[in-house]
């Protein structure tokens, strides 16, 4: 990873300061919108996202084998969400958390109603992971978080499911002062086959995650805050409708006199020729004969 990848990828598992936020409208409007290319679906934050065009090509680019079962668009919908570059103001995953955040979410989300409809269809088509994840930042949260509450983080969530990732220098480190949240999930989504960042072990958490504050530990200057994933009355994120099955209709096959006799006519010119070859005797002819094509009666 380049040094600007690596200061750059901070980001991702630190964008977290300005959680949590007061209570806001759940996120809705997506899920009526078309499921369109990811082309398609960006075309309303040219002017928002600064150099998307480019970014979806080389996503697209690094997904044309998806897993999971994901289309190629899908896949590159969360590839595009984790790619950095600079300023990391302009990547498409901090604006787009930036606007979830907002109190005045709905207006500034219409742009985002394509992507978020692509993005939500390759999310909900992941299994859901239900394990320990974690995420932190070099500022000292711990004035946040209350034992027993219940809070909401409106953004995605970026998390890693290892430690030693979170603890590296690039991201936490050991020195001063951090807060290392512990989160038991039971709706993450394995997005590492997906990631900018394969390494990472990266789960994501849905817009709109809620969770109890179970315990706070101080060590030094290490922040440690355990969380566990509750459920909302109302889902706070309208989730995709979930997709429908086409039937497939098999071909109806015709067979006609005319058919049947162009393969027979077929079959005798393959046998004179093997026999002039020598490829075939009398009784391996008379075998064959026995398997030549006939009309076949409905």
């Amino acid at each position: 990873m380049s040094k600007e990848s690596t200061a750059q990828s901070k980001l991702r598992l630190t964008d977290i300061a300005d959680e949590p936020l007061p209570s806001i409208d759940r996120i809705l409007g997506c899920a009526q919108m078309p499921l369109v290319s990811l082309e398609e679906a960006v075309k309303p934050l040219i002017s928002i996202v600064p150099d998307v065009r480019r970014r979806v090509y080389v996503a697209k680019e690094n997904c044309d084998n998806p897993a999971d079962g994901l289309t190629q668009d899908e896949s590159a919908s969360i590839m595009l969400y984790t790619m950095e570059w600079e300023p990391a103001d302009e990547c498409l995953y901090h604006v787009l958390n930036e606007v979830l955040r907002s109190e005045d979410r709905r207006r500034h989300l219409r742009p985002w109603h394509l992507f978020l409809r692509l993005f939500l269809n390759a999310l909900f088509r992941l299994p859901l992971l239900s394990t320990t994840v974690y995420r932190g930042v070099r500022l000292d949260l711990s004035m946040q978080y209350r034992e027993g509450e219940t809070i909401v983080w409106w953004g995605f969530s970026y998390c890693t499911t290892s430690v030693n990732v979170l603890q590296s220098e690039q991201f936490l480190g050991k020195t001063g002062h951090r807060t290392m949240f512990a989160i038991k999930c039971h709706s993450g989504r394995d997005i590492h086959r997906h990631s900018s960042y394969e390494a990472e072990n990266a789960v994501l958490l849905m817009a709109g995650t809620q969770f109890k504050v179970i315990s706070c530990l101080t060590q030094g200057d290490l922040h440690i805050i355990q969380l566990e994933e509750t459920i909302p009355p109302l889902p706070l994120v309208q989730p995709p409708p979930k997709p429908m099955p086409s039937p497939i209709k098999p071909m109806p096959i015709e067979l006609t006199d005319t058919v049947v006799e162009n393969d027979e006519r077929k079959f005798k010119s393959e046998i004179i020729v093997a026999r002039h070859r020598g490829l075939i005797t009398g009784i391996n002819e008379l075998k064959l004969y026995c398997l030549k094509p006939r009309p076949i009666t409905l």
